[in-house]
């Protein structure tokens, strides 16, 4: 029993770890970008707001992965028993 806990422990830090990764990721390279593509306007049609679209889309899927991970933290709670 405490080698199947300590795996669970191991693989929520794991989650843990990902999530604060991604979370980094976003608000380090993707907002700043999409902040970037924005000050230079967005016209309909153009590469450009083609560009932003696809990291809106980043953005959003990396909330949704955040999100599922945060749920799943919250729905495994390992037993704190030794």
């Amino acid at each position: 029993r405490t080698a199947i806990n300590t795996c669970i422990r191991y693989w929520l830090f794991w989650v843990i770890c990902a999530a604060l990764g991604l979370l980094l990721m976003n608000v380090v390279v993707v907002y700043p970008e999409m902040a970037a593509v924005r000050a230079l306007g967005i016209e309909a049609g153009t590469e450009r707001a083609e560009y932003f679209r696809r990291l809106h889309g980043l953005s959003a899927l990396i909330y949704l992965l955040v999100s599922i991970s945060g749920l799943l933290l919250v729905a495994v709670q390992p037993s704190t028993d030794s």
